[in-house]
């Protein structure tokens, strides 16, 4: 049997190629994957879409991350290769309901809508559609065999490794040591997360704490140079990227360096991938940031630290889950309930619960522990919501069109209410997707 290499298909881009010993691969939330082959000319392309179409002017979007445009160019890719529509074979899967959505909030269902305009351009091109999976609240993954052409459709969550089926219980008593136990986070990061919305930090200070450790100070310039915040000019050295980017993006660097240890856990438990628990909550930072940028309805540099932390809770929480997996998923696949009330129902807690102590113990500032607690529910918050909205919303769009954590639907009953916290309405929400940068769809699996 030949072994058969994995290549990732990101969103908002497309592979193609003819016989090669690879496996393509999409996960899928709202977004939805398409793949084509040709069998006679031993051709097999995929493409992973997030929107039915863009918001931006012409020439100014991404045409791959949509249906109307990203199609056109991976069939053209056929086309060219003297390959007519009618011998194709497609495959369509995702488009995954963004959540519990009513009558007026239909078009919310960007999922649902990316599914039309997929059926309606193959029907059009006369492409025989062989295989459907679509709808529903699940993570999927699409596969496409590039030796044979062969399309498989399964739940992302399969491709955990078995594990117990037992689920345990926990209190905050018993929570207490499980925190105790936790990897500690330096105290430098302590140090800066405390420091949000002070002018009390001496810059020279950190930066000399960062450079005394040999590993913080190498991972901070790896990610520093990495394609998430890559700046023209390399930097070398932590005294150099203290100039060139200033207290807050050098901040955001060490802080996400320390948080990564912190979401180095199981890889049985929330991630559906590996290294998928940190991802996410970077993700979420820097949608929150750009989301705070976009709205002016928050400091940028808070919005980012508290969409790096709104899930630390999971870290808690993930040696539960470990343990239980797949009663767990089970239990979110089969009663389409949020995870949250999976969490309250299996282990008598959950995850913001348990980040909310986390963050206090910490003693973290409030505006923090706040969004920590409240991200699920901004509408309980008291104070600081309209910052809880934003990591809301990051949350919500970090998991619908990245779902490299996601294993349930996205409450967005009272999601018209957050938007217009954040200052935007219903009809901007594909204008809020269109913030996502492409290189947080491109991170490396």
């Amino acid at each position: 049997m030949t072994h058969l290499n994995s290549f990732h298909v990101a969103a908002g881009s497309l592979y193609i190629d003819k016989s090669q010993p690879i496996e393509a691969y999409a996960l899928l939330g709202t977004c939805v994957g398409v793949t084509m082959h040709a069998p006679e000319a031993a051709m097999s392309g995929m493409i992973h879409l997030l929107l039915p179409d863009s918001t931006q002017a012409a020439g100014k979007c991404q045409p791959e991350r949509y249906a109307t445009t990203g199609l056109p160019i991976l069939l053209n890719h056929f086309l060219k290769a003297g390959i007519q529509p009618e011998s194709l074979k497609a495959c369509i899967a995702g488009g995954a309901i963004t959540g519990p959505v009513n009558k007026i909030d239909l078009r919310l269902d960007i999922g649902g809508r990316t599914v039309e305009a997929v059926n309606a351009f193959l029907k059009k091109a006369r492409i025989r559609v062989e295989k459907s999976e679509t709808g529903g609240y699940i993570t999927r993954r699409l596969t496409l065999n590039m030796q044979n052409g062969h399309s498989s459709i399964e739940p992302a969550f399969l491709q955990t490794s078995p594990a117990q089926e037992n689920a345990c219980t926990i209190s905050r008593d018993r929570i207490i040591p499980i925190m105790e136990a936790l990897r500690p986070i330096p105290q430098i990061a302590l140090k800066i997360l405390r420091c949000l919305g002070e002018d009390a930090c001496d810059l020279r200070t950190v930066a000399s704490e960062v450079q005394k450790d040999q590993v913080l100070s190498a991972k901070t310039l790896k990610l520093c140079n990495s394609s998430l915040f890559f700046h023209k000019t390399p930097v070398e050295s932590i005294v150099q990227a203290l100039i060139l980017l200033g207290w807050n993006e050098f901040s955001k660097l060490v802080v996400s360096v320390c948080v990564e240890d912190q979401f180095c856990v199981s890889s049985q438990g929330y991630s559906l991938c590996k290294g998928g628990l940190y991802y996410h909550a970077l993700a979420v930072a820097i949608i929150s940031e750009a989301l705070a940028h976009h709205t002016g309805q928050a400091d940028p540099m808070t919005a980012y630290i508290a969409g790096l932390l709104h899930d630390i809770g999971k870290v808690v929480l993930d040696q539960c889950v470990a343990s239980s997996h797949p009663v767990f998923y089970r239990t979110i696949h089969k009663t389409r309930q949020p995870a949250e009330k999976v969490e309250k129902e299996l282990f008598g807690i959950y995850h913001c619960e348990a980040g909310g102590w986390l963050a206090e113990s910490w003693m973290l500032p409030e505006t923090l522990q706040k969004a920590i607690r409240f991200h699920h529910a901004p509408e309980l918050a008291v104070h600081h919501d309209k910052l809880i909205n934003i990591v809301h919303m990051a949350d919500l769009l970090a998991g619908g069109f990245d779902p490299t954590l996601k294993t349930q639907p996205a409450d967005t009953q009272n999601l018209r209410l957050h938007l217009e916290k954040i200052g935007c309405d219903m009809e901007k929400f594909a204008e809020l997707v269109d913030l996502i940068p492409g290189e947080l769809l491109a991170f490396p699996r």
